[in-house]
């Protein structure tokens, strides 16, 4: 966190109304930061700070800045402990079912814990087209409905599984689309054909 961007944050926050940030710190946080950043950083609408810093344990000394777990979220055994014992109203999970596992641990996970999808956000890890459209309903099922989900990651790929009526590809545009409809003729790929086949 510096000066720089705090000054690029204050910029963006009175020029686009209504922003929302989510800063990636990628655990390079230092856990005592300096209190004029500090002061700063309270003053931007900033939704939450992933993965701060590598050590959680001094958590209760860092100041109410919204945080999100992100790497630690490995498994459903660590989200499991992270919503018993995380006592901040603060904090966000953020999980990603192609890292975490399997639909129904993750809906035990939260009957066990009797959590709310409160705070919980679904992102993708670079899937294509089909798996992205499978997260997007996890994201339906497990995830806030109240904020955004990280989906939209099609737009980094040059080429993608599936490519919707129009010509377009990397986007998920085709909402409406239940993945048991996807036909061999929306598919590019050599290795994927009709079956049974004729």
């Amino acid at each position: 966190l510096t000066r720089e961007l705090i000054d690029v944050l204050n910029e963006a926050s009175t020029t686009f109304e209504g922003v929302q940030f989510r800063l990636d710190a990628n655990r390079n946080w230092p856990v005592h930061l300096p209190e004029d950043l500090i002061a700063s950083l309270q003053t931007l609408p900033v939704q939450y700070v992933e993965e701060p810093f590598i050590d959680f344990e001094n958590l209760d000394s860092f100041p109410p800045i919204p945080i999100g777990y992100d790497e630690s979220i490995k498994n459903t055994e660590v989200l499991v402990q992270l919503l018993l014992h995380d006592n901040r109203d603060l904090s966000y999970f953020i999980i990603k079912p192609a890292r975490v596992g399997n639909l129904l641990g993750l809906a035990g996970t939260f009957r066990l814990t009797q959590s709310s999808v409160k705070n919980v956000v679904v992102t993708t890890s670079l899937e294509s087209y089909i798996g992205r459209c499978a997260i997007a309903e996890i994201a339906g099922i497990f995830g806030d409905p109240n904020i955004s989900h990280g989906l939209n990651t099609g737009s980094l790929f040059s080429e993608d599984i599936f490519t919707n009526s129009v010509g377009e590809t990397n986007l998920i545009t085709r909402t409406d689309m239940d993945l048991r409809d996807i036909s061999p003729e929306h598919l590019q790929s050599d290795f994927i054909t009709k079956w049974p086949p004729s």
